[in-house]
Parts: structure tokens; sequence; C-alpha cells
């Protein structure tokens, strides 16, 4: 990953899916179920570790010079790394320019990725003797067109926050004089993915912007943008979203056929299913006209089982099993043990089924 850009700041770390197993058919209907959601409720959204403080005997700008020479070092180490070109060349040194790459390191039988961020150029502080940080801050420019999407928090457990975004942030020292120059590509930082969470998985293009400033003032003193590829080899937040819609949809599906294994789909069952999609695809600032696009699709599904449509369900359970958590799949067995219920009795062909749904799932 490369990337050279003109400019100048520090921190602390402030699935595929498919549509196996559905007949033409109901692969329509809840095809239909589907874009009924995601056109009315589902939408994006909207979503540094420390660096060695200087020495306290001041040299002036050599002295800044000398520690940063010494922190590229520890942050580059010895590990293999995409490294571009020298581009200094190309380079307008009285402003600040950065670049990133890919560095690698051996762990355990595999590889580590990280992405190291480099500058070059001027920083030109207000005063002599300035403490500086630097912050770097990511966003995702993959998608022509788009404005770009945010870089999230990974976080320790629960769920992932849409709205707390990544920044990498650190303490890059003090500088001695009002005018430092770094005649050659310095590296600051070293930012780990174990600490983000990208919108989608594959190979993806990244902006950092990034900026240096007084840590006593929190002006920026210097800033630039750079962008750089990285290939995201874990699903996605958004992956995450789409699968968790499409797992949804297929759900609905295995409602309605637990419901009609004995032949004959019921009210009580159908509200049961009605009343489940409400709970986990309303909104309460959907349209009205939103609502009733899902209702008449849940009612053209309802239609396809009492025709005696049929569900490949050993298939739709094997591409639930490849996106959703165990967790998911208890709450489809709920689903489908409450519509069971609904009526009061269960039957043979009711209890056979819900034991194959448990092994499949």
């Amino acid at each position: 990953m490369t990337a050279n850009c003109q400019g100048w700041l520090p921190a602390s770390r402030c699935v595929r899916h498919g549509s196996a197993g559905l007949n033409n058919d109901m692969g329509s209907v809840l095809s239909n179920v589907r874009s009924a959601v995601v056109g009315a409720w589902s939408a994006v959204r909207d979503r540094a570790k420390g660096a060695p403080a200087l020495p306290s005997d001041a040299r002036g700008g050599n002295k800044l010079r000398d520690y940063l020479e010494r922190l590229n070092r520890s942050v580059a180490g010895d590990a293999d790394s995409e490294a571009p070109a020298d581009l200094r060349s190309n380079l307008d040194l009285s402003v600040l320019n950065a670049r990133v790459r890919i560095g690698r390191e051996p762990d355990g039988e595999s590889w580590r990725s990280f992405i190291i961020i480099e500058i070059c150029g001027t920083i030109q502080a207000p005063e002599d003797d300035v403490e500086v940080d630097l912050e770097v801050t990511p966003g995702d420019v993959t998608d022509k067109g788009a404005s770009g999407l945010p870089v999230l928090n990974r976080p320790k457990q629960g769920p992932i926050d849409g709205s707390s975004h990544f920044s990498y942030c650190t303490s890059m020292g003090r500088l001695y004089q009002r005018t430092t120059v770094l005649e050659d590509w310095t590296a600051v930082a070293r930012i780990s993915p174990d600490w983000f969470v990208l919108p989608r998985q594959g190979s993806r293009r990244l902006q950092y912007h990034i900026a240096i400033q007084s840590r006593q003032s929190r002006d920026c003193l210097a800033s630039v943008r750079c962008t750089g590829t990285f290939e995201n080899v874990e699903p996605g937040y958004l992956d995450i979203e789409d699968n968790t819609q499409r797992v949804k949809t297929l759900a609905v599906g295995l409602a309605f056929s637990v419901g009609a294994a004995h032949s004959e789909l019921r009210e009580a069952e159908i509200e049961v299913i009605h009343g489940w999609v409400r709970t986990n695809f309303g909104s309460a600032n959907a349209s009205t006209k939103a609502r009733t696009e899902l209702q008449r699709a849940l009612q053209k599904t309802a239609a396809f089982f009492r025709k005696g449509g049929r569900l490949n369900v050993e298939d739709i359970c094997r591409e639930i099993v490849s996106i959703a958590p165990l967790g998911g799949r208890l709450e489809m067995l709920d689903l489908c043990l409450r519509v069971v219920g609904a009526k009061g009795q269960v039957t043979t062909a009711e209890l056979t089924l819900l034991k194959d749904l448990a092994v499949c799932l």
C-alpha cells in the first residue's frame, strides 16, 4: 500500500450470501420481503500505542530528527514489508508529506500485517519548544461516487458500535524549534488491524487523514491526506448487517414452512410470524407506504404456502449456518416453536420438521 501526499498530527487509540434452497417462486417472494425491508428500514450506519518520550536535553531540530530516526527503526523493525519506491525527488519538503505501507511480521506459522505511517517535510510550530501529538484517522473510499465510509473501533466485547469511529493517536514528543524539516521518510506510527473494523471484506482503498497538533492548544500545525490499499480478510460491519438481514429473511421462510407442515397454514400461525417480522424489521420511523409494502410481501408469502408451496429447508439451514452465529440460530428455532404452538397442538409432521431443523441448525 503506497501513497504520496503533501501537507501533516499523534494519539492513543482514542458474506457473501446466496439464494440456495429456494425454488424460483419462493425465491421471488422472499426477495420481495427483503426488498421491502431494505427499502423501508435497512440503512448504512453513519458512522492509537504511544511512542517513547523525547529526552529532555534539547539540541534543536536535529534532536527531533535523531529521535524520529530511532522511532522509525522501532516502528519498522526488521519485518518484511511492502515498501514503496522513494518518491523524495518529487516531493515539496516545504510542506508535510505522508505515505502508508504494509509491514509484516511472523506470527507463529503465519504472518501478521500492520499499517505503517511515514512522513517527511516541514512542521511549522508557532514558537519554540512545543509538545506535539500525532493523529491518524482512516476512512474507506473504495466505492466510487461515495463520500466515504467510516472505519470503526473494534469492541473488546459485545456488538460493533456504528458511532465509534477509529482514530490512532500518540505523542510525537517536543519540537524544540519553530521550523522542523524531515528530509527523509520517517515512520511515526504502526497500526494493527486488530484495532479497527472496515465496512467490507476484500481489497479496500483507505484514505488517511494525518495531523500534527499542539498538545497544549490542540491547534493543528500541519496535516495531510494519503491513500493506500488494504486487504481485509474478515467480514466488514456492512457485510455483517447484510448477513443479518439475509438470515432474518430466511427465518421467515422457515417459520412459514413449519406452519404449513401439516398442510394447512392458519391465521394464528401467520399472526405469530407477522409479529416477529414487525419486531425484527420494523421501525417507528417507517412510512405508511413502507409498512404497506412489507405487509403485501408477507401476504404473498403466506399465499405461496397456502397453495402448497414448499422450500428446500435443508439448503436454507445450510446457508443460515454459514452466516449466522449459534445464538441467532437458536432464535430461529424459538420462532418456529412459537409458530407451532400458536394453534394449541403439534402434529407429527410438525414435530418431525422441528427435529430436522434442530439438527440442521
